[in-house]
């Protein structure tokens, strides 16, 4: 019973059951610590993610996000810019690639939103760009406010396809999430590829290696994403963010603090929230730096050897999140981080020592925003 109250509580599940013998242990699984033992081994690292850039962060022109994404891949098709350990490190001209091989399909779906239902993962980009791409708005499904909220925010859009996971919505289904219709609704990635022929993916394949993308001419939806209010007071308010807040949002973001050629993110927090799919997402891939994914912002310890691993030195999240990832490392783990960027929350004044007297070559900045304003 505590094991699915900490999964419907935050999302995630905490792990083994027969770690949980106490009301403190409960308290760590939420916490991520609990989860440091019994760690997935990590799969190799490809070398390229580690090869230095010599082009220096930053937002080019652009008023939509897929026509600042395309400036930016010109930089440098072949850059590497997100990593998880399902599918290795992708490059710019591999999300080319995806984007080019699901337009297709994203196009036949009807009505102006497509809902989203995936987590923080490498290809989690390629999937909201190629949903813009194809004059679409997303729709981003915020799985943890329970079957009534969702379905009240996709039935008022009338979100008629649902791109998604159907892994995810087997594990949210186990948890008794009731979510039976949406299961109607979804476009499963994990069939795409049965249903792709050899000649599309050789044509997309053709269309990324050569450089003639075909994408600049495509019509772009006026909004660029729905998000949902977290349903605290009512139901979940659907919020629409403009291509201009979001853009406008990551640019001033830019002049509070300054990112490095060499600068690498840590993503974990999912992409319907507002925090997640600005600063852990759409941020990385517009200025140039690169993002590691990882599902869970719970596995504080496989976190912690992320960072590690891909030598992580931007870490942002909630406060119980990033706490959760400290507990469980050990100090050489974590040296790599030189920002760390809290929201949602406050940031108690605890974590600011820890950090402080861990981390002592990082800063921790604190962030404040609300979902209409995407969110900083």
């Amino acid at each position: 019973d505590l094991a699915l109250w900490i999964e419907k509580e935050f999302g995630y599940p905490p792990g083994a059951d027969d770690a949980l013998q106490t009301v403190g242990d409960v308290w760590l699984a939420a916490c991520g610590q609990i989860l440091a033992a019994g760690l997935d081994a990590l799969k190799p690292i490809p070398p390229a993610w580690f090869r230095p850039s010599s082009l220096p962060p930053s937002i080019p022109p652009g008023d939509t996000l897929p026509a600042v994404f395309l400036a930016q891949a010109r930089r440098g098709p072949d850059r590497i810019a997100v990593a998880d350990q399902l599918r290795g490190a992708l490059s710019y001209r591999d999300l080319i690639l995806a984007i080019r091989v699901l337009l297709p399909h994203l196009r036949k779906i009807e009505g102006p939103y497509v809902g989203v239902l995936l987590p923080a993962a490498a290809g989690t980009a390629a999937v909201l760009l190629a949903i813009q791409f194809a004059g679409k708005t997303p729709v981003l499904i915020n799985w943890t406010t329970g079957a009534r909220n969702i379905l009240h925010g996709l039935n008022g859009l009338n979100v008629r396809t649902v791109v998604g996971s159907r892994r995810l919505l087997q594990r949210l289904e186990s948890q008794g999430a009731g979510l039976s219709e949406l299961a109607e609704r979804l476009l499963a990635l994990e069939d795409l590829p049965t249903r792709i022929s050899r000649g599309a993916k050789l044509a997309a394949f053709l269309r990324a290696r050569s450089g003639l993308w075909g994408l600049d001419a495509l019509p772009i939806a006026p909004t660029a994403a729905v998000l949902f209010t977290s349903g605290s007071e009512n139901l979940p308010k659907a919020v629409p963010l403009s291509h201009a807040n979001l853009l406008a949002n990551l640019r001033d973001a830019l002049q509070v603090f300054t990112l490095q050629p060499q600068d690498r993110v840590l993503g974990m927090l999912p992409p319907f929230h507002s925090f997640g799919l600005t600063c852990t997402l759409f941020l990385p891939l517009l200025t140039g730096i690169r993002a590691v994914y990882h599902p869970n912002p719970t596995e504080g310890g496989q976190l912690a050897r992320l960072i590690e691993a891909y030598r992580v030195t931007l870490l942002a999240g909630t406060p119980t999140f990033v706490a959760g990832i400290l507990r469980a490392a050990a100090d050489p783990q974590i040296a790599s981080l030189r920002r760390l960027i809290t929201g949602a929350e406050k940031c108690p004044d605890a974590l600011h020592d820890e950090i402080a007297r861990r981390l002592p070559q990082a800063r921790l900045i604190e962030g404040y925003g609300i979902t209409e304003c995407s969110p900083i």
